[in-house]
């Protein structure tokens, strides 16, 4: 438990938590929860936090011209190693970390006294051990790129969409394009999804579409049997199988009455297992190790009911373990609430709603 709220992201490492709070603070405590040291940041951070093996990467992108930045903080000390300035963007995709690697996209205005938002953008890459610039690229009409709450990646190539939803692969020692296709889709989600040696999309027509990650050509599609509602929990993958949710509703379709998980496998294109859960809906899935793990909660928001955290085969669904928290872990069904998440570090799942975290092994 801790005094302020907690915001956008929490880790826990062999010996300390590390927190972001409401109060624009980032701190870290020891196991028995004594502050071990507190940082304060001028803003709310933009991006979620990222955990590397010496630093603790922290950003702050406002408005073009104040001050914007990721900065780098040792993890055991809390002090600032160094800093990538941001004040000329004001635009901040996800951070990815790779081989001692920072990838980012950043947005400007090229008039910021007329236009808050970017129409300029830009692909950069840093070395995470000092901060030193590798290279940065111009990007044309990709402001989708800086909404992203992640990076797809794989085999030393980016995967993004454009604003007309060309699917872009990127290469990450150069920055350069590889190969654009055309998407002639209505997604249903604006980022890639890789899995299986393949790129996956998602329309809104519930089918997924599968991309050769080395061409860009589409290879297959296979129409989801459930009901899919994009702005609940998103799909998994473990190798060729595809978990996701099923919303049931009632008659008029104007109610949730029910959630399933379906699992299936795209390249025999059947249903592997579903498996219901009844008033209880599924808020994160998470694949570590091969194991599936799902965060639910009673499906009405004025319950005080405690979240439960399931382990789950996930090529035949059957249960290995569950356990319940002693409070409830989201905000409810259809929020993105800033102060709830779940995370992984070191094999360890995270979860937090305002004042209470829970990492769980």
């Amino acid at each position: 438990e801790t005094d302020e709220m907690m915001e956008k992201s929490i880790f826990l490492d062999e010996d300390h938590y590390f927190v972001h709070t409401d109060n624009h603070e980032v701190i870290s405590y020891t196991k028995d929860m004594k502050e071990n040291w507190k940082v304060e940041l001028p803003y709310s951070i933009d991006k979620e936090m990222v955990l590397t093996e010496d630093y603790l990467l922290v950003n702050v992108v406002t408005f073009q011209g104040d001050e914007g930045y990721i900065e780098a903080l040792d993890r055991d000390t809390g002090e600032s190693v160094y800093q990538i300035d941001l004040t000329d963007y004001n635009g901040l995709s996800a951070i990815l970390v790779v081989d001692e690697m920072i990838y980012f996209f950043a947005g400007e205005s090229t008039d910021p006294d007329e236009e808050i938002y970017s129409d300029t953008f830009t692909f950069h890459k840093y070395d995470v051990n000092d901060g030193s610039l590798e290279w940065e690229q111009d990007l044309d009409n990709t402001d989708y790129s800086i909404y992203f709450d992640r990076i797809p990646y794989a085999d030393e190539t980016i995967y993004i969409l454009d604003n007309d939803q060309n699917l872009l692969a990127l290469d990450m020692d150069t920055g350069e394009e590889v190969w654009k296709q055309e998407i002639p889709l209505r997604l249903g989600l604006p980022t890639p999804y890789i899995a299986d040696d393949k790129i996956y999309l998602f329309d809104l027509d519930n089918i997924f579409h599968s991309y050769d990650p080395k061409t860009g050509e589409e290879i297959s599609e296979y129409a989801y049997p459930g009901y899919v509602e994009t702005a609940f929990v998103k799909p998994v993958f473990n190798d060729s199988t595809l978990i996701y949710h099923d919303l049931q509703l009632t008659p008029d379709e104007d109610e949730i009455e029910g959630f399933q998980l379906i699992a299936t496998d795209l390249e025999k294109d059947e249903v592997l297992w579903s498996l219901d859960f009844g008033e209880n809906y599924i808020f994160s899935t998470q694949i570590i190790d091969d194991m599936l793990y799902v965060l639910a909660a009673h499906i009405d928001d004025e319950l005080d009911k405690p979240s439960k955290v399931l382990k789950l085969h996930p090529e035949t669904g059957e249960m290995l373990a569950a356990i319940e928290l002693d409070e409830r872990m989201d905000h409810g069904i259809s929020s993105n609430y800033i102060h709830s998440g779940v995370g992984v570090t070191n094999e360890t799942l995270s979860f937090f709603y305002e004042y209470v975290a829970y990492y769980v092994k």
